[in-house]
């Protein structure tokens, strides 16, 4: 009951398979690591078969670069006090 991911490796030219993740989220966040290191993502396949759906890779992405996003704005409270020192 593994899920995988398959993505391109640009330097090698050719479609990889990552090892074995025991859910859809590790799947899915260890995707979104191989993107960051300018992988090409080609599919997420699960157990009996399943498949997740490029749409939904894609809009996982959107909301994990949200997150991201979110975690590196700095509270005003935190700039003032940085330049209080």
């Amino acid at each position: 009951m593994a899920w995988h991911v398959r993505y391109v490796d640009r330097a090698l030219k050719h479609e990889l398979l990552s090892q074995e993740f025991d859910t859809r989220a590790g799947a899915l966040e260890s995707a979104w690591s191989l993107a960051q290191a300018d992988k090409d993502i080609t599919a997420i396949e699960g157990p009996d078969e399943e498949l997740v759906s490029i749409e939904e890779i894609s809009d996982w992405f959107d909301a994990r670069a949200s997150r991201r996003d979110a975690d590196l704005i700095i509270p005003a409270n935190q700039l003032n006090a940085s330049n209080d020192e």
